[in-house]
């Protein structure tokens, strides 16, 4: 992890996934790419991500769950649990979250759901 020297890139970014993988893991992209997906993707080496939001949209007739972990190395940790959305609902998560590099965001969703995820977030390239 760089320390900021006072020279840089601060930009604001989006991404998205379409039908999160059901029964499986959906990881936040950071590495520049639209659409996140099934693969693994850390925070690059000298970034620092600030999540801004995100919304997991429910495009089936009937309530379904999802699960937040910050992972790392082997170890996930739980930031959501089993957060229940109702049929053709969205849930909203505004609190800020701070990655550096290495880290992982990944939503788990159980066999039969389907998910839209959309995100924003800032990218600070201190590379």
């Amino acid at each position: 992890m760089a320390i900021p020297s006072g020279s840089g890139t601060e930009v604001l970014k989006r991404g998205f996934a379409e039908q999160c993988t059901a029964d499986g893991y959906t990881y936040f992209n950071w590495d520049g790419s639209t659409e996140s997906s099934a693969t693994e993707v850390a925070v690059p080496a000298n970034h620092i991500i600030t999540l801004l939001s995100f919304t997991m949209c429910d495009v089936d007739n009937a309530v379904n769950t999802f699960t937040l972990q910050y992972y790392f190395g082997s170890t996930a940790l739980g930031i959501l649990q089993g957060q229940s959305v109702a049929a053709h609902q969205t849930f909203v998560w505004n609190d800020r979250m701070v990655l550096t590099a290495g880290d992982k965001l990944r939503i788990h969703t159980p066999a039969g759901t389907n998910f839209d995820l959309y995100f924003s977030f800032i990218d600070q390239d201190w590379s």
